[in-house]
């Protein structure tokens, strides 16, 4: 190399560090190295080849091209790239004439057209992973020497470093997101949400007495109940938002019409999408079904259907919104396929679960040779289900006398009030108080209530921890848990321990009543929201049965010892496996999850109800 040369390339390389140190845009980068790289080794065309282990059969991904920008994300099979096995094998290669190599080869014939006939091929890696490849090409045969590796090498070992420092950040702001919202709802709990609480437990065991006072006292009452309903709703929902969904910054029509044009793209088929009626606003749980059972749609018209072109749309009606997926592939005999009893993980059972739960209903239209409709109609108002998951009640199991409750809040205003809600009614009895999970143990234990009113975060022993322990005390007692947020992964792992019943500390006072009287015969009594995540829940559990890409146990294991941020080591020895089995099981829980970082797989398994409950 010329001393020219040297400083040049020099000068290349320096740059190219600049950039991934100021940037973890990943189209600056890939600029950046398409404008650099030519002082290191001249070249006529670059591409960016990435492994995606999440798309199986395992694949490569273009994610940059000098010469075929607009193709960003075209995949290929491993077996379509004549380099595939030494560059798996952390090894470069030397083509010297891709016309050689293209007939037995996709990839390589792709690369010809462009214009490439010799070409240098180094992977892009970190440690013994190989995270994809950098293809260096010439239009003229032969136009590289093995020396040309040494070259092209460092250059490679940027770019990974670049994707390594774009990994870390996904997960890091994923995870980041997860602990702040668990932060503020400790803060927020111990603060304000308990003082909103006490509040309206107040207010509302004020309502007998109201008759007694003038019309304008009562309309003061009521006001600043609701004020203070309003505040406790926004301090949970500034809690919550910050938990991470796919239409967290955007609309669903721009969630959809993303999602398709991505399906397009990976699956190599020709999509549409379409957008009816004046767009209406939709709850939260409602645009997240939808968007799951779009998803849900594309897998299985990727898996099954061998479609050419899919059709997507979303119709704003005048009282439902309208979900529509079609494809012209091969179709299926809907005779012989009931939705009830879907068998090998089609996912038409998921469907249909989430529809019905939020009072909709799923059509589906297939016949063999003529593609399939896949049709939801959501109404935007639904008529509360509550109650949707009561067990079956044996009536001679009902309590003698009056219901014993206890009440166990580390807050005395908070225990005050619920004590005046409940004193007043004839067939409950409020027989103690506890402020401690210990202290309700023990309470138990001499008490022998019916039922336990149980809060979650609490000194000395939590609600979640105190569950089992109440049970031993008192094998009869139901609990009902009360609580200020209805995170999902405390929900879930509060029925698991065995709760009858989750509410929050801001319910009617009708509802904590009948909760109470329900935990008592030994029914299950949930609020709508509750009850729709619990199925969905439900769902995801039933469809691990059936579904090939449903995580195993060893993978769940793996995924509950990401979601505590613990490396690969460190999960290898508490699992005993080696590192490389972990980074196996990894990249099958991306591609199952169909994300692309360890953090989006937490947020996704957290969202799914994958995850029990974290400290």
């Amino acid at each position: 190399m010329r001393p020219t040369q040297s400083v040049e390339h020099g000068a290349a390389l320096a740059e190219i560090i600049r950039t991934i140190t100021v940037s973890l845009d990943a189209g600056t980068i890939f600029k950046v190295l398409e404008r650099e790289t030519q002082h290191i080794l001249p070249h006529s065309g670059l591409w960016v080849l990435l492994r995606s282990p999440q798309h199986p059969p395992e694949q490569w991904t273009l994610a940059f091209s000098t010469r075929h920008d607009s193709a960003k994300d075209q995949t290929w099979g491993l077996n379509d790239a004549s380099f595939s096995a030494p560059i798996l094998a952390n090894q470069a290669v030397v083509v010297v004439d891709f016309t050689t190599t293209a007939g037995g080869a996709s990839l390589d014939q792709a690369v010809h057209d462009d214009g490439g006939r010799a070409g240098v091929v180094v992977p892009i890696h970190v440690g013994s992973k190989v995270l994809g490849a950098l293809l260096l090409t010439d239009a003229t045969p032969g136009r590289y020497e093995p020396d040309a590796v040494a070259v092209v090498e460092p250059v490679a070992d940027l770019l990974a470093l670049a994707l390594e420092h774009e990994r870390l950040d996904h997960r890091a702001s994923a995870l980041a997101v997860v602990e702040e919202r668990n932060r503020l709802a400790r803060e927020i709990h111990d603060t304000l949400a308990q003082s909103l609480t006490a509040i309206i437990l107040n207010l509302e065991s004020l309502k007998p007495a109201r008759a007694a006072h003038l019309p304008l006292d009562i309309s003061v009452l009521e006001e600043t109940e609701a004020l203070a309903r309003s505040a406790l709703t926004e301090a949970r929902r500034s809690v919550l938002a910050l938990y991470p969904t796919p239409l967290a910054h955007q609309s669903l029509r721009q969630a959809l019409a993303q999602e398709l044009d991505h399906f397009g793209r990976r699956a190599n088929v020709a999509t549409q999408f379409y957008v009816q009626g004046a767009e209406q606003p939709i709850a939260p749980d409602q645009a997240t079904a939808l968007f799951r059972i779009a998803q849900e749609a594309l897998q299985n018209i990727y898996k099954h259907a061998g479609a050419r072109t899919v059709l997507m749309g979303v119709t704003f009606g005048t009282e439902a919104v309208t979900l529509s997926v079609e494809d012209d592939g091969v179709g299926f005999d809907l005779r012989t396929v009931p939705i009830p009893d879907m068998q090998g993980g089609s996912g038409l059972v998921g469907m249909e679960a989430r529809t019905r739960s939020l009072g909709g209903v799923l059509d589906v239209l297939s016949h063999p040779g003529h593609g399939t409709r896949v049709q939801v109609n959501l109404p935007y108002v639904r008529a509360p289900i509550a109650g949707i998951l009561r067990s079956s009640g044996d009536a001679s199991a009902e309590a003698v006398g009056p219901v014993r409750v206890l009440i166990v809040d580390d807050h005395p205003v908070t225990r005050q009030g619920l004590q005046r809600i409940l004193e007043g009614q004839p067939d409950l009895e409020v027989v103690g108080e506890a402020e401690d999970g210990l202290a309700a143990v023990e309470k138990t234990r001499a008490l022998h209530p019916h039922v336990v009113l149980l809060d979650l975060q609490m000194p000395k022993l939590g609600g979640l921890a105190a569950i089992p322990q109440l049970r031993v005390a008192q094998p009869q007692v139901e609990v009902v848990v009360l609580t200020t947020f209805d995170q999902e992964e405390h929900v879930f792992a509060a029925l698991k321990a065995g709760a009858r019943g989750y509410l929050l500390k801001d319910t009617a006072p009708e509802l904590l009543l009948t909760t109470i009287r329900a935990a008592a015969r030994g029914e299950s009594l949930l609020p709508p929201a509750l009850t729709t995540r619990v199925v969905n829940r439900f769902v995801v559990l039933a469809q691990r049965e059936t579904d090939p890409d449903a995580l195993n146990a060893r993978e769940l294991e793996v995924l509950t010892l990401m979601a505590t941020g613990a490396p690969y080591k460190a999960i290898a020895t508490q699992l005993h496996i080696t590192p490389k089995t972990v980074q196996y099981h990894v990249g099958n829980i991306l591609g199952k999850l169909q994300v692309r970082s360890r953090g989006e797989a937490v947020a996704v398994a957290t969202e799914r109800g994958l995850l029990g409950a974290r400290p």
